[in-house]
């Protein structure tokens, strides 16, 4: 009987950092940093799915707002205007393409401690991680994206972004 109770704490002692590790907890601003920036690098690599939990793990907890705010816009998040005749992608390109929106929104606030939403921010890694995933499978098309990048190429994104901001008396801090 002893040897069962010796047995059973030391199971228990040495399974406490796994379960420890698997809570559901805040990452810090640093760790969601250093994330974002493998996201950026790997949006489908062998890292993404650890990555994209701790930018939206961060993203969901309230203790963020003290870091960062995040808005998330319908006008600017992808897959929200599919017309019927475009299919929509796999689900870990759509992922994917979400949580580049929100670590470029987030990134530029935790790097420079300035609390404000950057819907802009989150555009550009958006847009950046389409042509990477597009690199990726050349028959990845999404119009509303694509429209993104037309307004980007013409310098003409910042200026959407904003009159969208404004007219729909959206938050920016």
């Amino acid at each position: 009987m002893k040897q069962i109770t010796h047995l059973l704490i030391t199971i228990i002692i040495l399974a406490t950092p796994v379960f420890a590790q698997n809570q559901s907890t805040t990452p810090s601003p640093q760790e969601t940093l250093k994330a974002i920036d493998a996201f950026s690098k790997s949006p489908l690599g062998p890292e993404a799915k650890k990555t994209d939990d701790i930018i939206w793990r961060f993203f969901g907890d309230s203790k963020s707002t003290n870091f960062a705010r995040v808005y998330l816009f319908p006008e600017f998040a992808p897959f929200t205007e599919l017309s019927a005749a475009e299919p929509k992608p796999p689900e870990n390109i759509v992922r994917a393409l979400r949580t580049a929106t929100l670590a470029g929104n987030l990134r530029p606030q935790l790097k420079t401690g300035v609390i404000g939403n950057q819907p802009y921010a989150g555009l550009q890694e958006m847009i950046r991680t389409y042509n990477q995933l597009q690199q990726a499978d050349k028959t990845l098309r999404v119009q509303q994206i694509e429209n993104f990048v037309d307004l980007e190429a013409k310098n003409q994104l910042k200026q959407y972004v904003d009159e969208i901001v404004k007219k729909k008396k959206y938050p920016t801090k």
